[in-house]
């Protein structure tokens, strides 16, 4: 139903990245999942990326060294990536954290879900809506 996609996910938490590989296995074992614990790397990934470049990029808000914000920030100037939409994925729920994310440039922001059915689904819909127009 994916096949062909490419997604991204940049979060420090070992737990949470095993969970949102599952889950995306789940929904199609043929989507390409790029995994980085530290955003830092995820940058030099996506600088060197050819073109197998993400469709969307999820990204958590709280890390070390550099948080979500920051790492949004760059992805935005990156003439390769800045296109690519960018999903803030964290335990914040702060007005203030979904507000300045979307004025640094990302698409949507989610919390993370509490179930793996809850993160599907949520999947599902940003699937869903962020990549209208495209060929699955």
């Amino acid at each position: 139903m994916y096949k062909g996609l490419v997604l991204m996910i940049i979060d420090d938490d070992q737990e949470d990245l095993e969970i949102f590989q599952e889950v995306v296995s789940s929904i199609d074992p043929s989507i390409t999942l790029l995994q980085s614990f530290d955003p830092e790397e995820a940058l030099v990934k996506l600088d060197i990326a050819g073109s197998n470049l993400p469709d969307i990029i999820f990204l958590d808000l709280n890390m070390p060294r550099m948080n979500g914000m920051e790492c949004l920030q760059i992805i935005k100037q990156m003439e390769k990536v800045k296109e690519v939409p960018v999903i803030m994925h964290s335990t914040s729920s702060s007005i203030r954290d979904i507000e300045r994310s979307k004025e640094l440039g990302a698409t949507s922001f989610i919390t993370k879900p509490s179930t793996p059915s809850d993160l599907k689904s949520k999947l599902l819909e940003i699937f869903r809506t962020v990549l209208i127009g495209r060929n699955n």
